[in-house]
């Protein structure tokens, strides 16, 4: 199976599935020793994704929050250290 595709599978299968670490541990187990590296580097790259993404939601949680209680942007800016534009995009959604 081509490199791609089986990581394209992975990412497939981990969209899908919610998968625990205890799985994912027994899952990589059954890997072929060939196929192990790509899987677990595969692994990774998902779960740094999902940890980024939880961020970037919390920071989005967050700045709503400061514009609630009248923070200015650049305050927002300042103490969550995210870009003028990210503040306004998040206003916006807030307004429709």
């Amino acid at each position: 199976m081509g490199r791609n595709l089986f990581e394209n599978l992975l990412l497939y299968y981990f969209e899908l599935v919610e998968v625990k670490e205890e799985k994912l541990i027994e899952l990589i187990d059954k890997v072929p020793e060939v196929m192990k590296t790509a899987f677990i580097s595969t692994a990774d790259r998902i779960r740094q994704r999902g940890m980024k993404e939880g961020t970037q939601q919390t920071k989005k949680q967050v700045v709503q929050n400061m514009l609630r209680k009248g923070s200015t942007v650049d305050f927002i800016c300042d103490v969550l250290e995210v870009a003028p534009e990210f503040v306004e995009q998040v206003r916006k959604e807030m307004e429709v």
